[in-house]
């Protein structure tokens, strides 16, 4: 936007009125945000919020994106096209900034994340990691679902906000049976290891602080950091 100097008066001259320039300047911006949100422009005087309206829809849209890059190398160009709200011409003040994203591949070990309007004017890779910071694990972004990472500046990386923990696969029934209920083996066994890991490893915290170590009570029960049932 023009840097317009503060008017003091209302006669004419750069210390008063706007020239019709300086008018131009100042309506083509307000117009143009109007534009990029899609709204038509407005003919009535008295409509005055489109404005307003505009800023709600980049608030909304801007940090969502399309990832149309690959599996350790993830692309981002905004969602609602290269022609809406533009993008930072590089990371100076981009430091806790977030996008949302559906990965286009399953990452299989570190990846980065660029974006940009197009993929031509990609702003740089840079490294996408955990939400400690440390290098991502393969399967850590996969295809389906949103992800959403924040730009810290002062590791210039991207942090995950959280890391999925997902199924590898879905409940598939035995073979000749129409009970879709009935999950098979691997993903039952996956999904009681994903809920009762925690679980046990807390317990075992907590039991290993108030029992002495090889203290073997019945029942096979073994506590010294770690639970043995028989």
């Amino acid at each position: 936007m023009l840097d317009f100097q503060t008017k003091l008066n209302n006669t004419s001259g750069s210390a008063g009125r706007l020239t019709a320039e300086e008018f131009n300047n100042l309506a083509s911006e307000n117009e143009n945000a109007v534009r990029r949100a899609a709204l038509p422009l407005s003919s009535n005087l008295a409509d005055t919020t489109q404005l307003a309206q505009a800023m709600a829809i980049a608030g909304r849209s801007a940090a969502i994106f399309n990832d149309v890059g690959s599996a350790n190398v993830v692309e981002l160009t905004p969602h609602a096209g290269a022609n809406t709200f533009p993008l930072p011409p590089n990371f100076t003040g981009m430091d806790g900034n977030a996008v949302t994203f559906r990965p286009a591949a399953a990452n299989t070990g570190p990846a980065v994340l660029n974006l940009g309007m197009t993929t031509s004017t990609l702003l740089g890779a840079r490294p996408l990691v955990r939400p400690d910071g440390a290098a991502l694990g393969p399967g850590d972004i996969k295809p389906g679902g949103y992800v959403t990472a924040i730009y810290d500046a002062s590791i210039n990386r991207w942090r995950l906000a959280q890391i999925s923990l997902t199924l590898d696969s879905v409940p598939t029934p035995p073979v000749g049976s129409n009970d879709q209920s009935v999950a098979n083996t691997a993903w039952v066994n996956q999904a009681i290891a994903a809920a009762l890991g925690p679980i046990v490893a807390e317990m075992a915290n907590k039991l290993d602080k108030v029992t002495p170590a090889d203290q073997t009570v019945a029942g096979n029960v073994t506590f010294n950091g770690i639970v043995s049932l028989p």
